[in-house]
């Protein structure tokens, strides 16, 4: 698989969440994944009744089952998250994004998690648009969950 395209599927994950952040100041748990022919393709939580933690539980199943079903080459997860202080990040507001691929399976460490800080802020104009700041990313290496 080509390197690019899992920079491009993070790179549209990130945006999606910018603008739901930005528009709607929410953000629920959702998936992207390349399939076997590279298209970049969106996996979302059912309802917005389910509860975030819950709508990712079922994300991640989802994909679990999804990667045994079909040609799947690399999967992106993302939720809202604090980011834990261990980490030093410059705000404890982020989003994490799971990443996994599956060349990488079997390997001791083939999955990362991207901790991509940010805050909000809103202007000072008569709309009070809302804006997001993104800080530097911070990756994370552990085991596969999702191509085991």
């Amino acid at each position: 698989m080509d390197d690019e395209k899992l920079f491009e599927m993070v790179e549209e994950c990130v945006a999606f969440a910018v603008n739901r952040l930005e528009n709607a100041q929410t953000l629920y748990p959702f998936a992207m994944f390349l399939d076997a022919d590279d298209n970049i393709e969106s996996l979302m939580h059912e309802t917005e009744d389910e509860g975030q933690e819950h709508s990712y539980e079922t994300l991640l199943e989802r994909l679990k089952e999804q990667v045994k079903k079909e040609e799947i080459k690399a999967i992106a997860l993302l939720a809202r998250v604090t980011i834990p202080s261990h980490y030093s990040p410059a705000v404890p507001e982020g989003v994490r994004i799971h990443l996994e691929e599956r060349r990488l399976s079997g390997q001791k460490i083939g999955a990362r998690y991207l901790y991509v800080p940010y805050q909000l802020y809103k202007t000072a104009e008569i709309d009070a648009k809302i804006t997001v700041k993104l800080h530097h990313p911070i990756p994370v290496a552990f085991e596969q969950e999702i191509f085991e």
